[in-house]
């Protein structure tokens, strides 16, 4: 009997587990599905505008520098999306290398600035060099994702400031 209750509870502890997991990826996928749509969405707007009526030559270059924005932004979630595949593999010897942080953070914030069209002046960097062993991609992902919520979510003109120390361990 007793080994029917264990079997029992780490049988409901596994289903449990299995929901929570089938949840979080519907949940993903769902965001996912969303961060794909919307630049296809306006794309398709913005071609149905030019295919039904004239507009000035300023519109059209317009259009044309947000449709190229568009572009690069499904580009770059498409990216992002085979880089969470990437981590999603068991990191092996092979994986991890020399990351040079301060260039990681350089390149986010270049893709940041791009993303929401802001002017350089926004995002304040104070860096000192630094390498940690890693997964590139990783170490990519989480200072991308650090600095988009920090734009994100920052009332409408945002003040960004990231400071990288050495410290003493």
């Amino acid at each position: 009997l007793e080994f029917r209750r264990v079997l029992f509870r780490s049988y409901l502890t596994l289903t449990i587990k299995a929901i929570n997991l089938n949840r979080r990826q519907s949940n993903f996928i769902d965001s996912v599905t969303h961060e794909l749509k919307s630049p296809i969405a306006s794309l398709k707007l913005y071609l149905q505008t030019l295919n039904r009526r004239p507009v000035t030559m300023e519109q059209q270059a317009e259009f044309n520098r947000a449709m190229l924005d568009d572009v690069e932004r499904l580009d770059q979630l498409i990216n992002h999306l085979l880089d969470a595949a990437r981590l999603d593999r068991l990191p092996t010897a092979d994986d991890t290398e020399d990351v040079e942080i301060a260039a990681i953070i350089r390149d986010c914030v270049q893709e940041i600035l791009v993303r929401y069209r802001l002017d350089p002046s926004c995002i304040e960097l104070d860096l000192c060099p630094g390498i940690v062993v890693a997964r590139q991609v990783g170490v990519d992902m989480i200072f991308r994702n650090l600095l988009d919520n920090a734009v994100r979510y920052s009332s409408p003109n945002p003040r960004v400031q990231v400071t990288m120390r050495e410290t003493g361990m």
